[in-house]
């Protein structure tokens, strides 16, 4: 229920309630706001003729999550991310994946 609450909407952390309905074209499996709150990242599923991404929203601007536009978006081919936390800092996200590998990306370049 969680993840799918999730793969629906942004939630506020200053107060209760739902900000902005997102959709995805395939499940979401994990998700995650930054240290500071201003970016939201969340990671696909492998699933419905989708490949896997981990994709980034910057809060800040309205216009990514009202079009549904991260302005980073990461393809995993490899093997489909299971699990997603912020590393140090916001400096990038570690994530596990089904294969058994942990990865760590950086979202900033």
């Amino acid at each position: 229920w969680y993840q799918r609450r999730v793969r629906e909407a942004v939630v506020s952390t200053q107060s209760t309630g739902i900000l902005h309905k997102m959709a995805a074209k395939s499940p979401v499996r994990s998700c995650g706001y930054s240290l500071t709150n201003d970016i939201l990242c969340f990671t696909t599923d492998k699933a419905m003729s989708q490949p896997c991404f981990i994709k980034f929203y910057d809060l800040r601007d309205k216009e990514q999550v009202v079009t549904n536009s991260p302005f980073r978006d990461i393809q995993v081919d490899d093997s489909k991310v299971n699990r997603m936390i912020w590393g140090t800092v916001e400096d990038y996200v570690i994530t596990g994946h089904e294969n058994g590998q942990i990865c760590q990306y950086d979202w900033k370049s």
